[in-house]
């Protein structure tokens, strides 16, 4: 089953290696917050939705495609830091792309969030 693309908001990029690193904030009906996507060869591999309360990961690439749900009651910035071990032991990511994860995320929850169009 393909999941529905959903909207994007405040997209920033990084390429390091073969690995292309989104960091981006969702507005949908599937949860509001942080969200950080790790691609190779042009396909998305992996998903951390930093969601408060439901933060979880999502890997393309094993059977069934799990959804896996980190422990719950962490601050966001301790939900990336989950996301980047992951990322780091996956696929070998270097110190430079954890330096920046950590700012665009700090960034973010600085800053109030753009309104997105969505109603409340």
């Amino acid at each position: 089953m393909a999941m529905l693309k959903r909207p994007r908001y405040g997209t920033s990029k990084r390429k390091i290696g073969s690995v292309t690193v989104l960091v981006y904030e969702r507005d949908d009906d599937l949860g509001k917050g942080i969200a950080i996507s790790a691609y190779e060869q042009n396909r998305e591999r992996r998903r951390y939705d930093l969601f408060p309360n439901a933060a979880h990961m999502h890997v393309w690439s094993e059977p069934g495609q799990p959804r896996r749900y980190f422990p719950a009651g962490l601050e966001v910035a301790a939900y990336a830091e989950l996301a980047i071990a992951d990322l780091v032991a996956w696929r070998a990511s270097t110190a430079d792309l954890a330096i920046w994860i950590r700012g665009e995320v700090a960034q973010r929850l600085a800053t109030p969030p753009a309104d997105s169009g969505r109603s409340a």
